[in-house]
């Protein structure tokens, strides 16, 4: 490999890496909320919407979901709370594991960012230097 072509890649690859992990970092929470949401919106749906829903299916718009009702116990629990009933466990569990994905990816970006004050130096030594002089 040409030295210009590794001082490129060597430039380009902690941009690139912390890029990728804003992307995860979106996706992840993106998913997180969407399951928290899920789950939450499940226990709204009480037994006597179910038998009004049942009797008269054309009623079916008239259920009013507020999503504004997610709040957080307290901070030293996880369990999140919708008018007074909480979400399911594995909501909870899957809470904890995109919890420590995002610990994750957060750690993958402080490393992605100081690798560019190593990176883009030793990249811009690569492609200003020749190689060393090969005796034929």
């Amino acid at each position: 490999m040409k030295r210009t072509t590794l001082g490129g890649m060597v430039i380009v690859a902690p941009f690139a890496l912390l890029f990728l992990i804003l992307i995860a970092y979106a996706i992840s929470n993106a998913v997180a909320s969407t399951m928290i949401l899920e789950g939450s919106l499940s226990n709204q749906v009480t037994s006597a919407d179910t038998a009004s829903l049942n009797s008269n299916p054309s009623d079916q718009a008239a259920l009013k979901i507020n999503p504004s009702a997610l709040t957080m116990e307290d901070s030293e629990t996880t369990a999140f709370q919708v008018q007074g009933e909480s979400v399911d466990s594995s909501v909870n569990a899957s809470v904890v594991v995109m919890s420590i994905f995002n610990a994750v990816l957060g750690f993958l970006g402080v490393l992605a960012v100081l690798g560019m004050f190593v990176c883009v130096p030793l990249g811009i030594y690569l492609l200003a230097t020749k190689g060393k002089a090969q005796k034929s």
